[in-house]
């Protein structure tokens, strides 16, 4: 840890440095000093359009579980629906979100219900594939022998032992739609918005104003390691507590 404050303490000392001495216009590169005082002195202007990015990534993430679940609980009850609707799916994830955010926006509107939809919508895939694929994982011979003292019940296998055992793909799926949430929220402002770090974004743009750019984009940063360190914590607390609960 203390390696990693003297490397970013380093690089903020030389990039400061590099705009005194060459003396950088803030409209083309700021300095970490004017980035910070843009900070303190707009809090409450970035911390608004925060509060309003943060509660669109929550509910977009809700969406996007419960997505995830129906989807792996029904391919893995329906192990035929899984190979017919996949290919369907990968279509949706590659599609972009500039190309889905104009029409959803237009037909709904611009409120955050839109944007939470979009958002859960773009997220949900890996932790749908990660929460498939874990509950292939489970070992033969737990199965076999859960099957012998009580029957093959799909229900009583899937919550006692398969899913236990599918938590931690799961997880992992969480954790890459923990990241790309944020950037889903920024394509939804910059389509259309009127609040947002994304819209703030795109005022700075239009304005050169790149203090209040980088300082919107510091916030996002963060944004997006506290939804990591969540699906970190998760990880490593629920996932182990779990397994030695059912298991």
């Amino acid at each position: 840890m203390s390696k990693k404050i003297l490397f970013f303490g380093s690089f903020l000392f030389v990039w400061q440095g590099a705009c005194d001495i060459f003396h950088v216009p803030a409209y083309s590169v700021p300095s970490p000093w004017t980035i910070l005082v843009t900070l303190v002195s707009k809090r409450n202007y970035l911390l608004f359009h925060f509060s309003i990015s943060f509660i669109e990534i929550v509910y977009g993430l809700f969406i996007g579980v419960a997505l995830a679940l129906i989807t792996a609980l029904t391919f893995d009850r329906v192990r035929s629906l899984e190979s017919l609707l996949m290919p369907y799916l990968i279509m949706l994830k590659n599609l972009p979100i500039f190309v889905l955010a104009p029409l959803l926006l237009l037909w709904c509107g611009h409120g955050i219900g839109p944007k939470a939809f979009l958002i859960g919508l773009s997220s949900y895939f890996p932790m749908a594939v990660g929460l498939s694929d874990g509950l292939k994982q489970c070992p033969r011979d737990i199965m076999d022998f859960l099957t012998t003292l009580h029957g093959r019940s799909w229900s009583r296998t899937l919550f006692w032992v398969r899913f236990p055992f599918a938590l931690p793909s799961f997880i992992t799926g969480c954790r890459l739609a923990f990241i790309h949430a944020p950037l889903s929220v920024i394509a939804c402002d910059w389509i259309g918005a009127s609040s947002g770090l994304g819209y703030v974004l795109m005022l700075c743009y239009g304005r050169l104003d790149l203090p209040l750019m980088f300082a919107a984009l510091i916030l996002l940063v963060m944004m997006s390691v506290l939804f990591y360190s969540m699906a970190r914590r998760l990880d490593t607390s629920v996932t182990n507590k779990l397994k030695l609960r059912y298991l």
